[in-house]
């Protein structure tokens, strides 16, 4: 099966002071897998990738493949990127998908954030780096730090079956 991922710099959208609980509310829905033509696949959500717990829990539905859609900056998790969604790949015998935006987004109006500066009319810059990992800890190279890109990968869905049985996890 041929994955796709592509990054922007138009990929979300951050309105006012940036704080994830403006965007999300808690729910009772639990991590819900969806079953598709190309397999069981989660969209684990920008933050979310920062709790272990959301990765078991998709793992543990059944998951194949987690995309997780992000809008960060280098100065807030850039050294996370690549260690965060290859560590789940691995302890949850599943491929993810991890998307980040990419460039700088200048706002109107000047804004405070929750990185304690003065006002400010932008977020940051967007590190992009998009790539898959894999179950078996292999991973694609990432996308530009700096531009629009397309990551396509071959994936064979039974390597987490595989990685399963090998590993006893």
């Amino acid at each position: 099966m041929l994955l796709v991922l592509r990054e922007s710099r138009y990929y979300a959208c951050r309105v006012g002071d940036f704080k994830e609980s403006t965007y999300y509310i808690e729910e009772n829905t639990g991590h819900p897998v969806f079953e598709t033509t190309y397999g069981k696949i989660v969209v684990n959500i920008c933050y979310g990738r920062h709790h272990p717990l959301n990765w078991l829990a998709f793992g543990l539905n059944g998951d194949e493949i987690v995309f997780n859609p992000s809008a960060t900056v280098g100065e807030l998790s850039e050294p996370l990127w690549p260690i965060e969604a290859r560590n789940a790949a691995i302890a949850n015998s599943y491929f993810v998908g991890s998307i980040n935006r990419v460039g700088t987004e200048i706002f109107p109006n000047l804004f405070t954030s929750v990185d304690r500066k003065p006002q400010h009319s932008d977020f940051g810059h967007f590190y992009g780096s998009s790539h898959f990992s894999a179950p078996d800890a292999s991973c694609t190279p990432s996308l530009s730090h700096y531009k629009d890109g397309l990551v396509i990968s071959d994936i064979d869905l039974n390597l987490c079956r595989q990685m399963k049985d090998k590993w006893g996890i």
